[in-house]
């Protein structure tokens, strides 16, 4: 009897290892090589900001967070934030979603001076339908997206991943409306927008971003605990790897 109940014994220490080995909890730090990082990284126009993250402690970096800022000066100051994977074997948790592009069209007519009128035609391009007339420009399948994660939430090996470079947040731009026909009456100006809405990580809410990173002929879980601040702003507060 004691022989079978070392066994059992046995068998469930060894099952009990093998799910600490699949699973992991976000927050909870036991079994977990931790880094705090408490910094904000803050790009500038046509001055990006990064950082590049050994997780791992391998020397070759896993991760990298871009701040920046684009645009001219037709379309404006845009901010954006961006993560990227520096390698192969570090992979983001995600999930693969269709992507629609939409043109909304819309015409708004107003009263001009000297008796006139000013005809405005709209054109925004949108992940997703403003009206029913709305025309569908392009379908992205299989687009990956970051899949942001909360406190307690539970990660896990066969989760969905992917190593690649994502986009984070970008901002929306119009191009300045620009005369498109003139009359002695009547006067048309065309305004594009591009709505950038197919990115949506949350913003100004402390979020993780799971990882799965394959070194020592092993794969392990881990995060990146961040929050996004005006789009463009990321403060990173702490990476965590399983040990």
């Amino acid at each position: 009897m004691k022989k079978i109940g070392l066994i059992i014994l046995t068998i469930l220490s060894i099952t009990s290892c093998k799910k600490d080995k699949k699973e992991i909890v976000f927050g909870d730090y036991s079994k977990m090589s931790i880094d705090y990082y408490d910094t904000i990284l803050i790009g500038g126009y046509n001055d990006a900001k990064k950082i590049d993250i050994d997780i791992n402690k391998d020397k070759v970096p896993d991760i990298r967070l871009i701040s920046e800022v684009w645009g001219s000066q037709g379309v404006g100051l845009n901010p954006c934030s961006k993560i990227w994977c520096l390698n192969r074997n570090t992979k983001i948790l995600g999930y693969d979603k269709t992507d629609t592009l939409f043109l909304n069209r819309l015409t708004r007519i107003f009263p001009g001076p000297d008796n006139t009128t000013e005809i405005y035609n709209y054109y925004n391009f949108t992940c997703h339908r403003i009206d029913e007339s709305d025309t569908i420009l392009a379908v992205y399948k299989n687009d990956f997206k970051i899949a942001p994660k909360n406190k307690k939430e539970h990660l896990s090996l066969d989760d969905t991943f992917k190593s690649d470079s994502i986009t984070l947040i970008d901002d929306s731009y119009y191009y300045p409306d620009y005369r498109e026909e003139y009359s002695e009456d009547t006067v048309r100006y065309t305004v594009t927008s591009f709505y950038n809405d197919c990115n949506s990580f949350p913003l100004d809410e402390i979020k993780y971003i799971g990882l799965k990173i394959q070194f020592d002929n092993s794969e392990k879980l881990g995060w990146i605990k961040l929050s996004i601040i005006d789009k463009f702003k990321i403060f990173i507060l702490e990476t965590a790897i399983q040990e």
